[in-house]
Formats: C-alpha cells, structure tokens, sequence
C-alpha cells in the first residue's frame, strides 16, 4: 500500500516519501538546522522589549549540503510555495487514513 501514496504533488512540489520531495529539479531530505532567511521576535522579560533572535532554527530541507528554507508565513509572499517537513508529514497521515489533503492556512495573494 505504502507504494501506491508515492509520489503525489502538494502545493507545487513532488512528495517521494514521507521525508523527500523533489523541487525544481532536486531532491531534499528533511532536516532541521539554522534558518537563515528568517527570524524570530521573542519577548523580552517584563517592560525590557523584545529580543530579535536573528538565527533560529528550525525545520528545512537538504540537498548535496545546500539548504532549502519552508516558506512559510507571510513574509514569503511572492516566492514558490515550500512545506515544512512536519506538514508532508501530516498530508502522509491523511492520504493513509483515506482523507483529502488539508489546504494550507497561507494562501497566495491575489493579483501579485
């Protein structure tokens, strides 16, 4: 069975197992490491602010030592659409279970 969920397209890349896709041409593994186009605000202690944590890390896909960030949020508006690694995940668990794959909460906006 597992032969026949491989491969499916989700949101503009191929998935080829539960920790692959193929995107523009390559193949990336899941991975977590530093992320380098994006950071984190975290709150600050009381009425000190916020601190900027500019290399946070996270969850990223890799390939022959390149990194490929997820673009998730807003701040990727524009840019080809890249799931998480946690999220093919979950699309596994639904094509398993005989469900239909859940629509991303970020979704492209019109006329850009």
């Amino acid at each position: 069975m597992t032969d026949a969920l491989f491969p499916f397209e989700l949101d503009g890349v191929t998935v080829l197992s539960e920790t692959e896709i193929r995107h523009e041409g390559r193949v990336w593994t899941a991975s977590h490491g530093l992320l380098r186009g994006q950071f984190t605000l975290r709150p600050g202690w009381l009425r000190q602010g916020a601190t900027i944590e500019d290399e946070p890390e996270g969850e990223l896909w890799i390939s022959d030592g390149e990194t490929l960030e997820p673009s998730v949020g807003p701040a990727w508006v524009g840019c080809a659409y890249v799931p998480t690694p946690s999220y093919v995940r979950e699309q596994m668990i639904r094509r398993r279970a005989g469900l239909p794959l859940r629509e991303r909460r970020w979704q492209e906006i019109p006329g850009q």
